[in-house]
């Protein structure tokens, strides 16, 4: 456990150095989505192994520290992410339509439906580029 939270506090410097940088470029944005939901993956187990063990046995004050402790670092990480949505939010629909041809190059998951149209789920509809 206190391997998994010391390698989850190195997420912070990862998450502040995208800061005023989401809207520079497709690839910028589509590795911070991937480190976001590496963060995602790594914090589920975090607070469900913390949770867990806490509810086995609450007079045991170790696990309530654990709990505390992924607690206090998820408010670190949150507050390390705050600028996400206002610049989310201030990126120009059509530098975010520019995006999706961009990105797609190097998303390996776009498929062919049924009806052979492309699809892409970075962009969550038809791959109009091809």
């Amino acid at each position: 456990m206190i391997a998994a939270l010391a390698a989850a506090k190195e997420f912070i410097p990862r998450v502040s150095a995208f800061c005023g940088r989401l809207g520079e470029s497709a690839e910028t944005l589509l590795d911070y989505l991937r480190l976001d939901d590496e963060i995602s993956l790594a914090f589920d187990a975090l607070v469900h192994y913390a949770q867990r063990k806490s509810d086995e046995d609450t007079r045991v004050a170790a696990y309530q520290e654990m709990v505390s402790q992924v607690t206090r670092l998820a408010v670190e990480l949150q507050s390390a992410a705050a600028f996400q949505t206002p610049e989310l939010l201030a990126i120009p629909d059509e530098t975010l339509e520019g995006f999706y041809p961009t990105a797609a190059c190097c998303w390996p998951a776009c498929t062919s439906t049924p009806s052979g149209t492309l699809w892409c789920p970075l962009a969550w509809r038809p791959a109009p580029w091809i």
